[in-house]
């Protein structure tokens, strides 16, 4: 449901070059009120010479109903500070 989304990194960082775009692509979902993401691919490749690596994913929301929340509605459920009203 939600657009697909990247991030890429340079890849001279050793082993830690993924955790900065992992890193981009967790602050994204979160803006978009997601709780999780599906990684649809890593790929190493290079600009101008330049070796960088790009990481695309799909923003996903788990919940327990079959059909998803308003984007108000996962603003609601995200905040911590928010009470559920007593019926």
């Amino acid at each position: 449901m939600a657009a697909e989304i990247r991030a890429a990194v340079p890849a001279w960082g050793g082993q830690n070059t993924l955790r900065p775009g992992i890193m981009r692509l967790m602050a994204q979902t979160r803006l978009q009120h997601f709780n999780c993401f599906e990684i649809r691919h890593i790929r190493k490749q290079r600009f101008l010479g330049i070796p960088y690596i790009s990481i695309a994913a799909h923003p996903r929301h788990v919940q327990q109903g079959s059909q998803i929340q308003s984007l108000k509605q996962r603003a609601l459920d995200a905040d911590p500070t928010h009470e559920e009203p007593v019926p």
